[in-house]
């Protein structure tokens, strides 16, 4: 899961991506950190 810091809609990153922007106002400044907490374990 990735969260958008500009909007703060919560949705889901496939693959893992870095790269992937937010669906509803397109904005690549997001948070994929809750996502590598979640693969550490």
């Amino acid at each position: 899961m990735a969260k958008c810091l500009k909007c703060g809609t919560i949705y889901c990153v496939y693959g893992g991506s870095e790269d992937s922007e937010c669906p509803k106002c397109k904005s690549k400044d997001i948070d994929t950190s809750k996502e590598k907490r979640l693969f550490k374990k």
